[in-house]
């Protein structure tokens, strides 16, 4: 589940889809909130973390939104992120899917965690294994390393992030 001030989204395994509400969290006709349900689209999908960037920066009338998610395609044991573009139209939602694998399957990723900056431009994603930079809007992975350049420790895994414009907090064991 992620949450600011231009959405709420929570993912659902069990039922393969996300919940979004959007702000201004009320339907112009009808005077509630808008929601969505966006399904994943697969049945080989398990969505470890999810993140909201928000209103996206080239929507002219507060109608176009944006999340981000870190996933895993489970027969392969790929792990991949995603960029989630919702469309609120006549008070209905079209959504599409952008999604780059990581090229790091073969193996489950037990703790996979994305958060996006207070600008909503990048996504950032920690696993135990590797971490990555996303730019949300040119859908390019920027940072592609592994782990044992970025943590102290071999044994390292994340558990929980904050992440700002300039800097990230990564709490976990290790």
């Amino acid at each position: 589940m992620s949450v600011n001030d231009d959405m709420f989204v929570s993912a659902s395994n069990t039922f393969s889809n996300f919940a979004v509400i959007l702000y201004p969290f009320r339907s112009s006709s009808a005077g509630g909130y808008i929601q969505c349900n966006v399904r994943y689209g697969t049945s080989d999908r398990f969505v470890h973390s999810v993140a909201v960037a928000g209103i996206a920066k080239n929507s002219t009338n507060g109608t176009y939104f944006i999340f981000v998610f870190g996933a895993e395609k489970m027969s392969t044991k790929t792990p991949y992120v995603c960029i989630s573009h919702v469309k609120v139209k006549n008070s209905t939602c079209e959504y599409t899917y952008q999604c780059t694998d990581m090229g790091t399957g073969g193996f489950h990723q037990e703790y996979f965690l994305i958060g996006v900056d207070t600008n909503g431009t990048f996504a950032y994603g920690f696993t135990d294994s590797f971490v990555f930079k996303l730019d949300i809007y040119a859908n390019n992975i920027t940072i592609n390393v592994t782990t044992s350049s970025v943590w102290p420790s071999s044994g390292f895994i994340p558990h929980a992030i904050d992440v700002a414009s300039t800097w990230a907090v990564v709490a976990g064991y290790g």
